[in-house]
């Protein structure tokens, strides 16, 4: 039979929330895996420890007024999103001998050829779907347009 929930302070939820944060490189960046880890450190529930990490993200994206999803969290959207982007990555990146030569040894020759894929999509790949321009040009006309200072990307 199982009781109510307990109750943990606002300090220990911190502590837990910041130690995800810290060690979330650690593991990838998997939230699963780095909530489970500092669960287990604190002798926390490691879905109790996420829950709080997704309201953490919740409120930080409420705060600066951004939208979590593209459509309601997790719909067909947001998938295809991804979908089209891990495609986009495969294709224009790993596929192809552009951002790295020869095959792929370690972890740090995808990383470094990812870093360059990234760089030139943002700044250089002309995008259909924007008037045949790059996303940080097309941003800077947005914000000229709107008369305000351009975002740091």
């Amino acid at each position: 039979m199982h009781g109510m929930p307990k109750k943990y302070d606002a300090a220990t939820k911190e502590r837990a929330v910041r130690m995800v944060q810290e060690q979330l490189p650690e593991y990838g960046g998997s939230l699963t895996s780095a909530c489970a880890a500092v669960g287990s450190r604190l002798g926390l529930p490691k879905d109790t420890v996420r829950g709080w990490c997704r309201r953490e993200g919740a409120q930080h994206l409420a705060v600066e007024d951004i939208a979590p999803s593209i459509g309601t969290v997790g719909d067909a959207y947001d998938n295809a999103l991804m979908e089209s982007i891990i495609g986009l990555y495969k294709t224009e990146c790993i596929g192809t001998a552009v951002f790295h030569d020869g095959p792929y040894k370690t972890l740090a020759d995808v990383e470094f050829a990812t870093a360059g894929w990234v760089e030139w999509y943002n700044n250089s790949r002309l995008h259909s779907s924007i008037g045949m321009v790059p996303p940080t040009e097309y941003e800077q006309n947005h914000h000229a347009a709107l008369n305000l200072e351009p975002q740091s990307i």
